[in-house]
């Protein structure tokens, strides 16, 4: 069994679980910022002290200098060897259709959560630090961080990635950047979604547009007209390993989406494919199925007319 070094007296801490750093970063004034770097400095280990309350649960002084807004701040922390993949479990930063699902483990720090969600809520952040720089568009805090070897495809309690993430609160330059930094499009949440089958599941068009783009291959260009290669390993409705069928896929996502917004989808790319599908398979077996129907239609009126009468 694992343990966590708690420095501060567990029972000498605030309503949040928080300690003296912790309070002065909640501050956030430039004397207590000046406290903060005097504290570190003395005490080096605190540097790793987290919240220990239920909402709050793995907030360290890292977090608190992200979500500040102070790249000085975060400079100077992980200058003093400050945990770039300390995660946040704390109910605060939940999905709001998650919250009521939260349970404790024996056998782990983190929470049990129902895997059936939207991600909705705007505190979402996915619990790392790289992921709390992404999610408030902070391009230079996240530069640091990833000179810092924060690792941008480390998966959250959800499975989601920085990439996920950027797709959850629509931040397309953000994941441009975290895509050019080392984010991998491949990488699949506890859902089985990449980034690209996520977009498509939360009806996010301009995210799933994006990330084609970026997953496209121009082939040539000729004049006016260009050829561009799309992968469909995670469009197409047929998984290409094991050939069953991928509920998982782009496509399925989209046919079957319960959003208005999902009809934006099918034009483009979605829609050839739809029509390619259709009539490679779909129309073929639509009119066997028709006439199937038609013929055991003919047949019981035909019985029904020739039917003897009862006397």
């Amino acid at each position: 069994m694992n343990y966590r070094e708690l420095v501060w007296n567990i029972t000498l801490r605030g309503k949040m679980g928080e300690n003296l750093l912790h309070t002065c970063m909640l501050h956030n004034t430039a004397d207590h910022n000046e406290l903060v770097r005097v504290i570190v400095k003395k005490y080096p280990k605190m540097v790793n002290d987290v919240f220990i309350s239920e909402d709050y649960y793995g907030l360290s002084p890292l977090h608190q200098a992200i979500v500040n807004e102070d790249i000085e701040m975060v400079y100077f922390l992980l200058r003093y060897k400050a945990d770039v993949h300390q995660r946040c479990y704390g109910s605060f930063f939940c999905a709001d259709d998650q919250k009521a699902s939260r349970t404790d483990s024996l056998e782990h720090e983190w929470v049990d959560l129902v895997q059936n969600t939207r991600y909705t809520g705007r505190m979402y952040w996915g619990e790392y630090p790289l992921s709390f720089a992404a999610c408030t568009n902070q391009h230079d805090c996240f530069r640091l961080l990833r000179a810092c070897k924060a690792d941008p495809n480390m998966r959250d309690t959800n499975g989601n990635t920085v990439l996920h993430l950027a797709v959850i609160h629509e931040l397309r330059d953000m994941f441009l950047l975290a895509h050019d930094l080392g984010a991998r499009l491949d990488v699949k949440n506890n859902q089985k979604l990449t980034p690209m089958a996520l977009a498509a599941k939360l009806a996010k068009k301009e995210m799933f547009d994006l990330i084609l783009e970026i997953e496209s291959d121009v082939l040539w260009n000729y004049g006016n007209v260009t050829c561009i290669a799309f992968p469909l390993g995670d469009i197409d409705t047929v998984d290409q390993r094991t050939g069953h069928l991928n509920q998982a896929s782009v496509l399925s996502l989209v046919v079957y989406g319960d959003k208005s917004r999902h009809l934006d989808f099918l034009d483009g790319l979605l829609e050839d494919l739809l029509e390619a599908k259709w009539r490679a398979f779909g129309r073929r077996r639509f009119l066997f199925s028709l006439a199937y129907y038609v013929v055991y239609d003919l047949s019981f009126y035909i019985a029904l007319l020739t039917r003897e009468l009862a006397a």
